[in-house]
């Protein structure tokens, strides 16, 4: 195949297909918070919406999976100290994006949805305690179950036997991060972290240079999955096989989505050779590689622009408008706040 890419350039190719993740998240999320119907009930809200979904949150989830395979070098308690550590910011995040400036509101006069409150958005459960958690059982698996093939049947268990739990013990705390399906438990450990897992298994293939036609490979799965998903999502209807929403899908969703991953992948390598615009490139690279604090900005900026803005009172296009600030803005102050800690960014 042509535009094969060397070692470091399939890192590259890695870190430009989660910079395009975290695009298209940001302006998911702009549409979510701003947008009327939060975006549902138009063209481009739908669209935008889409791309907030297969290729953002699953797309970071693997390639997450597939850099931690990267770090060999680290041991158990590397990943156990860090998933610890993304777990605590996760609600350190809440609090920032969320509790405060809703208290705020509230206390001024602004109005919010009955269920947009300050104390149930503190405790809710998104990517970076989903992160944190998977990043423990990452490092527990390579350390103590290093057989790959296991890696898969263990894939296809939590996505079988999530759906069997969902509301078993919703009393437990513990629940929320683990299966619960309370209302601001967006991504739930069971079934989510099947996706890092998946990029543990798919990190020595995808960084051997000499496996040239692996993302090839990777597409024809890919389209294997989506039929078959597809098949048992409409021919079957159970609470296994079809099940709620993004947050929570029975394995045929899955299949769906996890097909449409090996595809995304095949397709952005397919592009990255021939991507010709540097400075691009170079904006999704740094973005990559500093996720954390990425994600961490824009969800702040989102959180006290309802001050502002309100909730889901824009139009769509006024909605994407500050997504694009948002990103910049977010781009911008992450080189800040590098700079300030003294840290070299490109």
């Amino acid at each position: 195949m042509k535009n094969n890419l060397t070692g470091s350039q399939r890192i590259e190719y890695i870190d430009f297909v989660r910079g395009i993740a975290i695009l298209f998240m940001i302006w998911q999320h702009a549409m979510i918070f701003y947008a009327v119907d939060g975006g549902e009930r138009s063209i481009l809200g739908g669209i935008v919406l889409l791309l907030g979904t297969a290729p953002a949150a699953p797309v970071f989830m693997v390639i997450m999976g597939i850099f931690f395979m990267k770090a060999k070098n680290k041991g158990v308690l590397y990943g156990l100290v860090r998933g610890i550590k993304l777990l605590a910011l996760g609600y350190i995040l809440n609090c920032f994006r969320f509790f405060i400036p809703l208290t705020i509101g509230t206390l001024t006069g602004l109005k919010f949805p009955s269920p947009i409150s300050a104390n149930a958005l503190l405790f809710s459960v998104d990517i970076l305690q989903m992160a944190g958690l998977s990043l423990i059982i990452m490092a527990l698996l390579r350390q103590f179950l290093p057989f790959k093939q296991l890696w898969v049947v263990i894939v296809v268990l939590i996505a079988f036997i999530s759906p069997l739990i969902w509301g078993l013990f919703p009393s437990y705390p513990i629940v929320s991060l683990l299966w619960g399906e309370q209302a601001f438990v967006f991504f739930p450990l069971f079934p989510w972290v099947i996706y890092p897992i998946i990029g543990m298994y798919l990190h020595a293939p995808i960084f051997d240079e000499k496996n040239e036609y692996y993302f090839f490979f990777l597409f024809k799965i890919g389209v294997v999955l989506i039929i078959a998903g597809t098949v048992l999502w409409t021919s079957i209807s159970n609470e296994i096989f079809v099940q709620g929403d993004y947050h929570r899908s029975g394995p045929a969703v899955h299949m769906v989505i996890i097909g449409f991953v090996f595809i995304w992948l095949f397709f952005c390598k397919s592009i990255f050779g021939k991507l010709r615009i540097d400075t691009l490139k170079n904006i999704l690279f740094f973005w990559s590689k500093n996720v954390t604090i990425i994600y961490f900005i824009q969800w702040v900026l989102y959180g006290w622009g309802m001050l502002v803005f309100g909730w889901q009172s824009l139009d769509p296009v006024i909605a994407l408008c500050i997504g694009w600030m948002v990103c910049v803005l977010s781009h911008f102050l992450t080189q800040g706040y590098l700079k300030k800690r003294g840290q070299i960014f490109t």
